[in-house]
Parts: structure tokens; sequence; C-alpha cells
């Protein structure tokens, strides 16, 4: 330090000042703004109010995206990153709870995100979705009864009917469903799956998906069992492959830790005839619930089919 004419020492004060612009920093990254900007009265931010069915109400969805996408949630600003700090009279220790306001939106709003769910998924939710039978209501609803842990009994729903019923509809509100419920689930189709099997079998760099694709899901929702249209190139080794898949997705359910719904446009005596294979049938039948679906085909239900002479 330096010292002055009058004896004084003169303080050095830009380490001070470094920390100032540290905790304005801070603030301005706790507050959602690119840089600190004062207020006499902030006004926190609240997502509290989110939810899988009122995304789209509330803006939330990023119509420039590819696919069903969440725009960003910022911190509310109140909070320490996402995390309430608390430190108890009683205890020395400090303890911290996740912000309902900020963080609980942002965790499973990133999860919806990661399913990279088509755009077809806007506006499906369950709220929006109308059932056309009560087994259709039944399902849905064991499935969330499970969801929210109200019961113990995980489900296995097979819905089979023709196309553009709303079937994988089901799935996407599911979906959006689970992740805010804190599941960890998984959306694929049956094709795609296959299609990942069969490129791990062209280079050493791909591993097979099934060693590892069930691994931390507790919510399976396979779409188009069999291939759109039941259309799937139904070969010996497609067969093998789909039966070891259906194993391993009983084996997980059966030992309770894996709920699932599939859809299918294969009736299912069409589907025993051509997975002729009783181990296959009796784990199908030992573990799923059939749903017919009977309703219209929403898909066209605004189209005008005297344009195409129907």
């Amino acid at each position: 330090m330096a010292i002055t004419d009058h004896g004084f020492q003169k303080l050095d004060m830009s380490s001070f000042t470094h920390h100032i612009e540290k905790l304005k920093a801070l603030a301005a990254q706790r507050r959602g703004q690119e840089e600190y900007e004062a207020k006499s009265e902030y006004h926190y931010q609240d997502s509290s109010h989110l939810t899988a069915r009122n995304l789209e109400e509330h803006d939330y969805i990023d119509h420039d995206a590819y696919g069903l996408q969440c725009k960003p949630i910022p911190l509310c600003g109140e909070c320490q990153g996402g995390w309430i700090i608390t430190r108890s009279s009683q205890s020395s220790a400090p303890t911290s709870t996740m912000c309902k306001r900020c963080e609980v939106p942002r965790r499973w709003t990133h999860r919806l995100n990661k399913l990279e769910l088509p755009s077809n998924a806007i506006g499906m939710h369950l709220d929006s979705y109308e059932p056309d039978s009560q087994e259709q209501i039944n399902a849905i609803n064991n499935m969330i009864e499970y969801l929210n842990r109200e019961s113990s009994k995980a489900p296995a729903i097979l819905t089979y009917g023709p196309s553009g019923n709303g079937k994988t509809s089901i799935l996407y509100a599911l979906a959006r469903e689970s992740c805010q419920l804190g599941c960890k689930v998984r959306y694929l189709s049956h094709t795609q799956i296959i299609n990942d099997i069969q490129e791990s079998f062209k280079g050493k760099d791909i591993k097979n998906p099934t060693k590892r694709w069930l691994e931390d899901v507790d919510v399976l929702l396979l779409d188009e069992f069999c291939g759109i249209g039941g259309s799937a190139m139904k070969q010996g080794w497609w067969v093998k492959q789909t039966i070891e898949l259906v194993e391993q997705i009983y084996r997980k359910w059966r030992a309770g830790k894996l709920s699932v719904m599939i859809t299918t446009n294969v009736y299912p005596k069409e589907m025993f005839q051509i997975f002729n294979n009783n181990a296959f049938k009796s784990r199908m039948l030992g573990m799923c619930t059939p749903v017919e679906m009977k309703g219209r085909d929403r898909r066209i239900q605004n189209v005008d089919l005297s344009a195409w002479n129907l």
C-alpha cells in the first residue's frame, strides 16, 4: 500500500471492486439477466405453473424447432442456482431443496426435450385427448395412477386397431405426463429399435442397443409394433430379434420396474400368427391388457374427401 503525504496508507480498492463485479455477475445469472441491472423492487421469475398440459397455452413450445422442444426456463433469481438453502437453528449443517419455481420445471422440460418427440406431439396432452371408449379411459387412468405412485402394480397395455384413431397420440400425452412426474421414460418405434440393431452389425463403433435400451427406464412407450400399418418385413431375423425384445420387456415388467404401453395396427390373432412362438405368446398374454381402438381416423377427419373422389 502506498503512503500518502499525511502519513496514512492508501487502500488498494482493485480487489474489492473485482469482488463486487463478481457478485453482480452472479446476481445477474440468478435473475436471468445478460448484465446486472439494479432494481429497487425485483420481481422473481416463477415457472411453477407450467405442467405437461399447458406448455402450449403459456407459449413454452419452440415452434421453430424440429419436433417438440420446450423453450428454456430461466432461473427464478431468488434461489441459489436452482436450490433453496436453509439452515436449521438446531443444526449447523445447511440443507437444500430443489426450487419449485424454476429448477423443478427446468428439469422435467429437459427430460421432455431429450425424448425428441416429433412435431405431431405438439398439442397432444391428456386434457386435449378425446378417448373413444371406457377401455381407453381405464388404460390411461391405470398408467397415471402408477406414475403418480398411487398404485404399485406396473401396467402393461397393448392398444391395437386401424391407423389414425389416436393410438400414438396417447403415447405422446403419456410421455409428457411421465416427464413432469419425474419418471424416466423412453419413447421409440419398433422399426427404430430394429434399425438400430441392424446398424450395430455394420461396424465395431456401434454397440447393440438392446444391451442397455431399458436401463434406467421406468416407462416404455413402444410405437408401431410390427411396423407402420403392420408393414414390417417379417423375416426370420426380424421375428427372432422382436421375440428377444419382448423377453427383455417382460422380465423388467415382471420385476415391477417397468410400465409399458405398446401400439400396433396388427390385431392379436394375426400378431400371434406372425410370432409363432409359445414363449412370445405366453409373455404377451401374461403381461399386456389389450385395448381395441375402434374410433374414427383422426388424421383425415377434416380432409375434404370429395377432392379425392372418395
